[in-house]
């Protein structure tokens, strides 16, 4: 006797290790900003999210990066808080471009 077993398709997850967006100190001035950490290439961007305010004096400097190029499809991936983030591949050329060898840079970044 031949017995084969049928499975029922499960909901598509996404990985655990994949980064998840967290709800913001404040909703009226918190913001989010993503510092660029140092190296230098085309490949292996990392990046770090952090919680600042547009107001204040906890309010972190930073420089803006705002943008709609391209077709919006996040088909690129940076390390982001340890985990993997998709990303547009324009964002991600930015960030390559942007990224300094020996410091840190900060961005607030609009994609629309």
């Amino acid at each position: 006797m031949n017995l084969s077993r049928w499975k029922s398709p499960t909901h598509q997850h996404s990985d655990p290790l994949d980064f998840r967006y967290g709800a913001l100190p404040s909703s009226k001035t918190g913001i989010r900003l993503a510092q660029i950490l140092p190296g230098t290439g085309k490949k292996g961007v990392a990046i770090k999210l952090i919680d600042s305010y547009v107001t204040g004096r906890d309010k972190i400097p930073y420089d803006a990066l705002s943008y709609t190029w391209g077709d919006g499809q996040r088909t690129k991936s940076v390390i982001c808080n340890g985990r993997k983030l998709a990303v547009t591949p324009t964002l991600l050329e930015a960030l390559q471009r942007f990224r300094s060898r020996d410091e840190i840079i900060t961005l607030w970044i609009d994609q629309r």
